[in-house]
């Protein structure tokens, strides 16, 4: 391990003040972290550091993701890795030098891989030295309000590193730092849209749709779900306990939904509402949501099987219809939605599966999209609020 000079050797070298102009420049700052760091590393290449593999940690707000984790290596296809919370338990980490700029406080660490003072102390350090590496330098990167996390180059270069070679990398590092804390504010901000709103509505908002009263009007095939005896799960559980059994529900009706390419709008309490849009084909929409509510009643089933202690049971609806898609609420807390009698249909037509005895109900109109060979008809059936009586179907059971 090497301590670095405070003095900066090339602070009036030319290649250096290229890379820092090109670090801060409009154009870098326009670049995803993938593309800058491959950019920057062939840059620096041709002033003379003779970087062979770069790594970076970035910090990102995620509910299940800790960090990014980008490898380049001169040659190869840079390598984007999603390193989940639980990564800083595993041995592998406490086990690498990244875990003593984190967690002991280092600001660097260098490692020569070859030479009478070869240090392969380091299961990375191995690994470099085995695959032709000759030097290994990690610095610590400082991002948001002081979260730490590291960035390290290796080289391949007969003799590793120069010492001047190593002052340069540290000396554009805190740049390189904040232009990388700039891009992971940008992808926080996508992830966490994305995350609490779903992939469309969070493309809709960035792309400057977040006005009060502004949407559009869609035509899309809705699935509602809806978690049953709730309010007995409720009074018979902790409520560590309930957010343990919606966790488990919301999970499995939210992988089959993204399969059928379908976008879940909202969980509201213990309800799901999903939709398809069906301008492009109507039919095959209402396939999709049905194949999804079909994934979903059997991955539950599968479930109770297996968790005999931790049964999950719902109802399921699908209507197809016009919905308003778009911002709605106060001028101080929006709520990006979809609204419309397609909808309201949708949740009453759900409300009679349990005195039915379904998990899937469907209206007529979805019916006759999705094929009424696949459903058998239930009956005529008051819904709630909505004058007449409808038709009401229910999905034969393709097992």
């Amino acid at each position: 391990m090497n301590n670095l000079k405070q003095n900066i050797t090339f602070a009036n070298d030319e290649g250096m003040k290229s890379i820092l102009n090109w670090l801060t420049s409009p154009e870098s700052r326009a670049l995803e972290a993938k593309e800058l760091i491959e950019i920057l590393n062939r840059k620096l290449i041709q002033v003379g550091v003779p970087v062979w593999r770069f790594f970076t940690s970035i910090p990102t707000m995620h509910p299940e993701v800790m960090v990014r984790s980008l490898i380049w290596t001169r040659g190869e296809e840079t390598q984007v890795l999603f390193i989940p919370h639980e990564g800083l338990k595993q041995q592998q980490y406490k086990d690498s030098p990244i875990y003593l700029i984190r967690e002991e406080q280092k600001d660097f660490i260098r490692c020569r891989l070859t030479g009478p003072d070869a240090d392969l102390s380091y299961p990375i350090c191995v690994d470099l030295y085995e695959k032709g590496g000759t030097d290994y330098c990690i610095f610590a990167s400082v991002f948001g309000t002081n979260i730490r996390s590291a960035m390290s180059w290796s080289t391949d270069a007969p003799g590793g590193f120069s010492e001047e070679q190593i002052e340069f990398l540290n000396s554009i590092r805190n740049v390189l730092c904040l232009r990388l804390d700039l891009e992971s504010r940008k992808f926080a901000i996508n992830e966490l849209l994305e995350v609490y709103l779903g992939s469309n509505a969070s493309k809709r908002v960035l792309s400057g749709e977040f006005r009060r009263g502004t949407g559009e009007t869609m035509y899309a095939a809705i699935l509602c779900a809806d978690l049953r005896d709730f309010s007995y799960l409720s009074e018979n559980n902790s409520p560590k306990k309930i957010v343990e059994i919606l966790d488990n529900y919301f999970e499995l009706t939210a992988q089959p939904i993204q399969e059928e390419k379908g976008e879940i709008l909202k969980f509201i309490g213990d309800a799901i509402l999903a939709v398809f849009p069906a301008e492009t084909d109507p039919n095959q929409a209402c396939l999709a949501a049905l194949n999804a509510a079909q994934k979903i009643k059997n991955s539950v089933i599968r479930w109770n099987t297996e968790h005999p202690d931790s049964q999950i049971h719902l109802g399921m609806a699908l209507n197809v219809g016009d919905v308003v898609y778009g911002n709605v609420g106060a001028k101080d807390r929006l709520d990006f939605t979809v609204i419309g009698n397609a909808v309201n249909q949708a949740f009453r037509v759900e409300s009679l599966c349990k005195d039915l005895g379904k998990n899937i109900l469907t209206t007529e109109e979805f019916t006759i999209k999705a094929g009424k060979e696949n459903f058998e008809f239930v009956g005529a059936k008051r819904l709630k609020g909505i004058s007449g009586e409808r038709n009401i179907y229910s999905p034969l059971d393709k097992n």
